[in-house]
């Protein structure tokens, strides 16, 4: 925020809490970062999808998540279900951005 140079309390809001048990919000995020341990991921990359998912579920129309996961532990296929996706790779790490319908 302080590189944007915006304030909390600006015209968003900023619900942070545990990748596995998200924080409930009164309205539905427009945005959603998505950061699990790597160990966990790659222990139960099926439900680091279902939990991706769950997510998906619960952004405002037009949403994106933003699902950092390490390479090669969650195919493109299975990524691409939830929604438009753009993959991207930055060595060992994977960057999924994944926006709703509108």
């Amino acid at each position: 925020l302080a590189l944007l140079r915006l304030e909390e309390g600006g015209p968003f809001r900023i619900l942070r809490g545990n990748a596995w048990v998200p924080p409930v919000g009164e309205t539905l995020p427009d945005l959603i970062f998505l950061d699990p341990p790597y160990e966990q991921v790659r222990r139960d990359p099926v439900g680091s999808l279902e939990h991706a998912e769950r997510l998906m579920a619960r952004l405002a129309s037009g949403g994106r998540l933003v699902f950092h996961f390490p390479k090669g532990v969650i195919d493109e296929k299975s990524l691409s279900a939830l929604g438009a996706l753009d993959l991207r790779f930055f060595g060992g790490a994977a960057l999924a951005l994944i926006r709703t319908a509108s």
